[in-house]
């Protein structure tokens, strides 16, 4: 005969409610901001991320999940400091300049690493073409002749230029729900 297991009391009670909480209410509500959910505006930012040569929004969105957990706890963390109106202005208008700057900056490296090849959106990073089939060429010449295919990108662009975009992309997609999330922390704190 098994002996029923006694309720969680306490301390530990707060922390399993709490993780609860946060890990469902951050997948949830984050859900249309990390691209699983059909709401204007904010699926497309993930589908900025070109999905040749290769995919990694997959791992872009599992770490962006993490991120945004990671905002929420520290906000619950935080809720009880005093903070002087001022204070909280200011940390929002620089939080807000931020995340301004960082959406700017994924649209520029957006627009200086990615050529569209029909329907496609490929990465090629920031060069030239380097290799002897796209000579003369203009960037978007040479994606249109080749294959999309990691191998060929990579050897008539070069692997660390791709690489070099790829990274700057998903650091500014990760700083920018980041800072998102702080911004709402700010408003959910204000009294």
């Amino acid at each position: 005969m098994s002996r029923p297991t006694p309720p969680v009391a306490g301390l530990a009670a707060r922390w399993v409610r709490l993780m609860l909480t946060f890990g469902i209410s951050v997948a949830v509500g984050m859900a249309p901001l990390l691209g699983y959910a059909n709401v204007p505006g904010f699926k497309s930012l993930l589908e900025l991320f070109p999905k040749y040569p290769f995919d990694f929004t997959t791992q872009l969105v599992a770490v962006a999940g993490l991120m945004m957990g990671l905002t929420a706890l520290s906000v619950q963390y935080f809720q009880h400091e005093r903070i002087k109106e001022s204070k909280r202005r200011w940390w929002f208008i620089c939080l807000g300049l931020m995340l301004g700057s960082c959406l700017a900056i994924i649209f520029i490296t957006y627009l200086f690493s990615v050529e569209q090849v029909g329907n496609y959106n490929v990465l090629i990073g920031f060069g030239d073409p380097i290799c002897k089939l796209c000579e003369g060429m203009q960037r978007s010449e040479c994606v249109a002749e080749i294959t999309v295919s990691a191998k060929d990108i990579d050897r008539c662009f070069g692997s660390a230029s791709v690489r070099l975009a790829a990274m700057i992309l998903a650091l500014l997609y990760l700083a920018a729900l980041t800072l998102l999330g702080a911004l709402v922390g700010l408003l959910l704190t204000r009294k």
